[in-house]
């Protein structure tokens, strides 16, 4: 058998797409778990994300050009109602809207294809963009469905239940992390709250860090007379505290002035709170997360 190409994946999809195929079988290749076919699925999954969720804006003409994809299956009324139709999940389908919904297609058919295949032939990278395509493909559905969330939750339990021999190295820990926050998620869509909280616990611990939420008596409002408590969260670090970013992108938005007649632009507290502390960006991931 011959290694599985990004040609062999789009020829295949687009013989479904214009219909000189009648069903989108898994396709019988070498190394169907491959890091080649990954960055397949990755970059289709993102050019989706970008084309519906975050821009900027794609164009049919760049896809065609830099992704060799029949102009025909981007654009026929056909093409795209059978792209849809195999989107559609328990009988639920996608939203009507969606942009180069090809693209997902591609992605998703890449983890169905090798749903199949054993554990240890998918690296920890392979399960992180698997149960991001998910979390995709059902943003894109209005209602839950259990075949998506069946396949999230296996594959968050078969990391927890067998890692893979890589997951937990020293320089892997900011992937461990990353995965099981997406798993948070994920179990929150689908109402997994004990496994939810199981997984935030566990990147709790890792993180090393003191974390605290309480009141400090303050004022918020400029003719507050009376200091009232005012909720507080507080972050120390620990000696096994993940070291804030240095690569921070510099185009970060500001933080604009409220420009309030009532709202203080701080608030005044009584007690001083160290407000300088940098947190890693996972971190920060998990703050947000845990409230």
């Amino acid at each position: 058998m011959d290694e599985i190409t990004h040609s062999n994946v789009v020829q295949h999809c687009s013989n479904f797409i214009l219909g000189e195929i009648s069903r989108l079988e898994p396709l019988l290749f070498d190394g169907l778990c491959s890091k080649s076919l990954l960055d397949v699925a990755s970059i289709y999954l993102k050019l989706f994300v970008q084309a519906n969720w975050t821009g900027p804006t794609l164009s049919t003409s760049d896809i065609v050009s830099q992704l060799l994809i029949p102009l025909e299956v981007l654009i026929s009324d056909d093409g795209l109602r059978r792209c849809r139709d195999w989107l559609g999940v328990d009988g639920e389908a996608v939203l009507e809207k969606i942009e180069f919904p090809f693209l997902l297609l591609v992605a998703r058919h890449i983890f169905s294809a090798s749903s199949q295949a054993p554990h240890s032939n998918k690296s920890k990278l392979w399960f992180i963009t698997h149960l991001k395509s998910v979390f995709v493909h059902q943003k894109f559905i209005d209602e839950k469905c259990e075949s998506l969330k069946t396949e999230a939750i296996a594959c968050v339990t078969s990391l927890q239940a067998d890692p893979p021999s890589d997951l937990h190295n020293a320089d892997e820990r900011n992937v461990d992390t990353e995965w099981k926050l997406l798993a948070v998620g994920i179990c929150r869509d689908y109402f997994q709250h004990s496994l939810c909280a199981k997984l935030l616990e566990e990147v709790r611990l890792d993180s090393g860090l003191n974390i605290n939420l309480s009141g400090i008596p303050g004022k918020r409002t400029r003719y507050q007379q009376k200091d009232i408590a005012q909720l507080v969260l507080t972050v120390q670090s620990s000696e096994t505290s993940r070291a804030a970013s240095s690569d921070v992108p510099p185009d970060l938005p500001r933080v604009e002035p409220l420009n309030d007649d009532t709202v203080l632009e701080q608030v005044k507290l009584l007690e001083p709170v160290d407000q300088t502390a940098e947190i890693h960006w996972l971190d920060q991931c998990l703050l947000i997360a845990l409230w």
